[in-house]
């Protein structure tokens, strides 16, 4: 078996592993959007194990910009890890992706990858590729239907926009301003992950001060429930009570919604609104975690600092 970096074409061979794998179709249209039209970095950081003709391991990575103590440095989500059913147990992601760290930062001054590993994976990213763990997210929920509504004339102040603007980047800055550890959001980034994504569709609301939330619908076990991507509103508990009502204005009509979803740092100012709100933390746990590539950025990342929103996972 042969370790070989990604050629155009391969991607064919991509999509077929990955229905082995996960008994379900990824669209090509979808794979190129996040692989091949990402803004930060043009080149395609994926690795893949080779069997004869055969491609039996995969393992990408999604580069993006990150802001560690006021300097800035290529990183990169890690991403889609699979083997062949038939090849399990022999060591392949792990070898891949040794291989693609070590590539990437010789050749693209890639300094950190970090990610989101699942239960199935947690493991092998901390035992295997010495992962350091920075934290375990918990999913901060809010039951709805004990959620008390207000009549406010500030709601119409809110409304649906069709992509982010300069000024909703500006108020997402200062809404991050104090955190030491965040991925550099500009327009470019923004308008790709929620306006340009082939596949999933999500709501953009914008107040008039240009404060702004990204949120998606999604259906489970015959209910719909809302998952906010990113939540750039600043610390005021009327604005957040009347953007989540806003948010569930916008789907009422025509769902029963039964849950609101989003992540916030325990430390951030916002949480407490939140609580105050009716938000607990709840099930799915998320684990976060990273490998330092650039010794320059030091051995520890502090989680207290880490600024993360449900939007900087793919899986949203």
């Amino acid at each position: 078996m042969d370790i070989k970096e990604y050629k155009k074409g391969d991607e064919i061979g991509i999509l077929d592993l990955f229905e082995s794998v996960f008994n379900k179709k990824m669209s090509l249209e979808y794979w190129e959007w996040r692989f091949i039209k990402n803004p930060i970095h043009k080149n395609p950081m994926i690795t893949l194990m080779w069997d004869d003709d055969k491609i039996v391991g995969h393992y990408a990575i999604s580069p993006n910009k990150m802001q560690i103590n006021d300097k800035t440095y290529l990183a990169a989500l890690s991403m889609t890890t699979m083997t062949h059913p038939k090849y399990s147990g022999r060591g392949i992601f792990t070898k891949l992706a040794t291989s693609l760290y070590k590539k990437e930062f010789e050749r693209s001054e890639l300094s950190l990858v970090w990610g989101f590993p699942n239960n199935n994976s947690h493991r092998g990213f901390i035992k295997n590729l010495k992962w350091k763990n920075a934290c375990v997210i918990p999913t901060l929920t809010l039951d709805v239907p004990s959620f008390k509504y207000i009549e406010s004339n500030k709601i119409d102040s809110f409304r649906e926009v069709k992509s982010i603007s300069l000024d909703n980047v500006k108020v997402h800055d200062k809404c991050v301003q104090n955190y030491d550890i965040k991925l550099n959001k500009d327009l470019n980034y923004f308008n790709w992950r929620y306006t340009e994504n082939p596949e999933s569709q999500y709501i953009i609301l914008e107040m008039q001060d240009s404060a702004f939330v990204v949120a998606k619908l999604y259906e489970t076990n015959s209910t719909h429930e809302i998952d906010i991507l990113e939540w750039s509103i600043p610390i005021d508990f009327n604005f957040t009570k009347e953007a989540l009502n806003a948010i569930l204005q916008c789907f009422a009509e025509k769902f029963t919604i039964t849950k609101i979803n989003l992540w916030l740092p325990l430390n951030d100012k916002r949480h407490l609104d939140f609580e105050k709100l009716g938000f607990t933390n709840s099930a799915p746990l998320t684990y976060l975690g990273y490998s330092i590539l650039n010794n320059n950025i030091g051995t520890k990342l502090s989680s207290d600092s880490w600024y993360f929103q449900m939007g900087d996972s793919d899986v949203y």
